[in-house]
């Protein structure tokens, strides 16, 4: 798949379900957040994850190529190391191009 470089996320296309999840799978009857977002052309995304400080706790593509269309990955609250993320607000970013979208997820491991 060749990426266009004047491709976009449609606007407000990206969806965090659940919302708030549990990578236990003690607390929250699921075990990860499913990230979705839709593309009008074949691009180059960036898909990060940060805790509400700012700080980077894993990057899920680094200007990966993802055909149009619906896309879909997993996050199952794990940092870049492999290790679960503490109980907290999270912020996933989706970008293409110079255009970033986001949303709040909550990780629930007490």
């Amino acid at each position: 798949v060749q990426a266009d470089s004047s491709a976009q996320l449609l606007k407000e296309s990206l969806t965090c379900q659940p919302r708030v999840f549990s990578s236990t799978g003690r607390r929250a009857p699921h075990t990860e957040t499913t990230i979705s977002f839709q593309l009008d052309k074949s691009a180059q995304v960036s898909i990060k994850v940060y805790n509400v400080a700012g700080s980077l706790v894993n990057w899920l593509a680094e200007e990966q190529t993802f055909s149009a269309g619906k896309v879909a990955l997993p996050w199952d609250g794990r940092d870049h190391n492999g290790g679960g993320v503490a109980t907290g607000l999270y912020i996933v970013t989706v970008t293409v191009g110079g255009e970033t979208q986001t949303k709040v997820v909550n990780v629930w491991n007490q």
